[in-house]
């Protein structure tokens, strides 16, 4: 397969964004846009494995169904430790 290696882009901005936050913690909008983009990730690398075409039909014609239907638990809310 060709393209960008992309699995590890929802950790490198959780990270990103524990390490910003002031209280240490992920906002509930940011969760959820986590999860949508570990969502996305996994349409993509299941599509590439099963050697389907990747195009956005889905998306361009507001149907979020693919990403839903897929969705994992909720990620935790990570909290820094107080020192």
């Amino acid at each position: 397969s060709t393209g960008f290696e992309i699995k590890g882009y929802p950790d490198f901005w959780e990270e990103v964004l524990t390490k910003v936050s002031k209280k240490g913690t992920l906002k509930p909008k940011e969760v959820e846009r986590l999860q949508a983009m570990r969502n996305v990730i996994a349409s993509i690398e299941y599509k590439r494995e099963a050697e389907i075409p990747i195009f956005p039909e889905e998306y361009l014609s507001g149907d979020p169904s693919e990403l839903k239907s897929q969705a994992e638990p909720e990620a935790p809310v990570v909290q820094k430790e107080d020192n």
